[in-house]
């Protein structure tokens, strides 16, 4: 039998196992003919030319994607479009495992993504692992007959088994544990213990809490009257945690008990704006610094920690982001309205250094753990990224493609990862000041990000109009957590769903 496809050259064919669909991408379409009247089934238009086309083991789906980084997954034999991503880098392949429910893209990029479609294909349908697999494209994915290894090949010439892959998938935090509505229980600032796998996280509604990350579960409720909770931070030793409230009011609590040690009153304008406020511990956990934001004039207090004594006191910085330096020598100021990255020694509390930085306001500074390094994020899209005996040297990183709202350090200064209102996180080599990873589009805006002292995980807030969502907890592939196995840096990601 000859098939008219209507075009003159097809990518990429298969035939389901029930042997009654043949699927095939050409042009910028996908056909699909049904083989018992030999006759075309339906016809669905890409964007973009599709390249890879493959069919799930029970013959109810197929997928094709291509070169816009679109890909889609179709109902037999509706034809109905029931998913669909729009990835960064270029489909390069796609299989479903011969057993289970995982369908497994790889890009030109040298990522693969795995989806489980257990409960069908939902719309706020996430990867449950990302890794990248390959220095360049990777050229094909495939399942063993089990569905328990994934072998991929790439453009760097290695061809490589992924075991494991499936194990042991991080749980998610138990918000059923807050005694929160759903709405107050939603997580608004998060900050990692240092030597700790726990999470810190203020939510909308009642106190701070401790997140155990491995096992999800609530550790701890700082104790604590006030409401309006929004912005938090952890004491570099792990024992305190600082929290600010609307109205400017400090709490200080320790971390192993939960009792509050230390309040501080607001001094100065009584409103605040909760998004430009800024806390943060010297390293010797001697001072407290905060930032506020008022109708007017922006506010730097500086606070003793022991005492709650107001030491310093500044109007009229006019900034919009602060770090504090690992070493404590150095305070990191973004600058308004000229957009610089002012440098104040802690020593002294003078200026020592203004650096002309980007077009647009800067959203978020960080240092290296290492002390080496200091990076900007900012509203133009960039992250400028500078080695501290080189300040006016940067170098500049293009990925994002809206405003970089969050940044941070791996523990070994030499990964920077970072967040934007794209929903796509990015991982960069130091080193080299290239991108190394792209994490495709969780759906929302990133708000924060926090990594735990180990870097073991790495926890993603995102913000959408109606709130923050729960964080979206992120294994790296480091010793300390599991991860595919192979002989390149893996990362895997899982999230809690909110309709399960």
């Amino acid at each position: 039998n000859i098939l008219d496809t209507g075009h003159d050259s097809l990518e990429t064919l298969v035939i389901t196992p029930d042997q009654r669909w043949l699927a095939a991408v050409g042009g910028q379409e996908l056909i699909v003919w049904d083989l018992s009247k030999m006759g075309i089934a339906f016809v669905r238009p890409f964007d973009a030319p599709p390249r890879w086309v493959a069919v799930s083991p029970n013959s109810r789906y197929v997928a094709a994607g291509g070169i816009s980084g679109h890909f889609a997954v179709f109902r037999l034999p509706s034809g109905d479009r029931i998913f669909e991503r729009k990835l960064t880098d270029t489909v390069q392949s796609i299989a479903f495992s011969p057993v289970g429910t995982w369908l497994a893209v790889g890009d030109r990029g040298g990522a693969v993504r795995i989806w489980d479609y257990q409960d069908g294909f939902p719309d706020d349908l996430l990867p449950i692992r990302v890794w990248h697999a390959h220095e360049g494209r990777v050229y094909g994915v495939a399942f063993s007959n089990d569905g328990r290894q994934i072998a991929s090949v790439g453009s760097d010439e290695k061809a490589r088994i992924w075991r494991n892959w499936g194990e042991s998938f991080l749980r998610s935090l138990h918000l059923d544990q807050t005694g929160l509505t759903p709405y107050a229980s939603r997580v608004r600032d998060i900050a990692a213990v240092p030597g700790t796998h726990l999470l810190a996280a203020i939510h909308w509604g009642g106190p701070p809490r401790i997140w155990d990350l491995e096992t999800g579960d609530q550790r701890l409720v700082f104790d604590t009257e006030k409401e309006g909770w929004v912005r938090l931070t952890v004491s570099p030793d792990g024992q305190r945690i600082a929290a600010t409230t609307l109205d400017g009011h400090l709490c200080v609590w320790e971390v192993r008990t939960g009792q509050c040690v230390r309040q501080i009153t607001p001094i100065g304008d009584e409103e605040r704006t909760s998004g430009n406020t800024y806390l943060a511990f010297s390293l010797d956990n001697r001072h407290l610094i905060q930032m506020v934001r008022g109708n007017a004039p922006q506010e730097l207090q500086v606070f003793e920690q022991a005492t709650g004594q107001l030491l310093s006191f500044g109007k009229g910085l006019r900034c919009t982001a602060m770090a504090v330096a690992p070493r404590s020598e150095w305070l990191a100021l973004g600058t308004t309205p000229d957009d610089s990255l002012a440098l104040y020694s802690l020593a002294s509390w003078k200026l020592v250094s203004i650096l002309p930085s980007h077009d647009s306001t800067i959203n978020d500074i960080a240092f290296s753990p290492d002390g080496r390094w200091i990076a900007s994020a900012s509203q133009d899209r960039k992250i400028l990224l500078r080695r501290m005996d080189k300040l006016h040297q940067p170098h500049v990183l293009h990925g994002h493609r809206a405003p970089v709202r969050t940044i941070a350090f791996t523990p070994d200064s030499q990964t920077l990862v970072s967040g934007g209102e794209d929903g796509q996180v990015l991982l960069w080599n130091v080193a080299t000041a290239r991108l190394s990873l792209r994490l495709d589009p969780f759906g929302e805006a990133i708000d924060r990000i926090a990594l735990t002292s180990d870097g073991a995980y790495l926890v993603v807030l995102q913000t959408a109009d109606a709130g923050a969502h729960n964080p979206v907890i992120i294994e790296t592939g480091l010793p300390s957590a599991t991860s595919p196995s192979g002989d390149s840096a893996a990362l895997s990601a899982s999230r809690r769903r909110e309709d399960r």
